[in-house]
């Protein structure tokens, strides 16, 4: 029981996961852990001694390999799938981070609404964080949020609701989640 503990403990940590997971598919040098992962080299060193400690890799010319028979197959496909899920995510959050430093300006400006329906949902999310949840509204306090960022607040409005971000009703509205 206390070997299956210890094996998930190393599973825990998401850097060594990904490491692991590279592992999985070749054997890998510190270099590449850097250059793949865009971890520090001091981070690398730490989750090598850690899977040394615990006998899972060995070093082989200047590579570490996964030993043997060290985990199952289906406990390195989800592995595989992890990782795969990390790194979308990952490209995710950049591809948000470069949609909104694109159309806000640094005071938090909304430099113009987004043509691009992906975008243009991106950029109205962030401005819904200003609202509280299930909170009501008036047109004119929602109106008097939305101009902190935007002049047509018309369109912010109707945009909100086309993407069933808020409900309207009888001039009320709510910011949905």
């Amino acid at each position: 029981m206390i070997e299956v503990a210890k094996k998930y403990k190393l599973l825990s940590d998401t850097n060594r996961l990904q490491m692991i997971a590279l592992l999985i598919e070749r054997c890998v040098s510190k270099g590449e852990f850097a250059e793949e992962l865009n971890l520090h080299p001091t981070t690398i060193a730490f989750h090598i001694r850690k899977l040394l400690q615990e006998n899972w890799i060995e070093l082989t010319s200047s590579k570490y390999c996964l030993k043997k028979n060290i985990l199952t197959d289906c406990m390195q496909q989800e592995i595989k799938d992890a990782f795969h899920l990390l790194k979308e995510e990952s490209a995710n959050k950049q591809f948000v981070q470069k949609v909104l430093t694109s159309f806000f300006t640094s005071d938090g400006k909304l430099k113009n609404i987004p043509a691009q329906r992906k975008k243009r949902l991106i950029v109205l999310k962030e401005i819904a964080n200003s609202f509280e949840i299930k909170r009501v509204y008036t047109e004119k306090e929602v109106n008097e949020i939305l101009r902190e960022f935007y002049e047509d607040v018309c369109t912010l409005r109707r945009e909100f609701i086309m993407n069933k971000l808020f409900t309207r009703e009888n001039g009320i509205y709510q910011k949905i989640n």
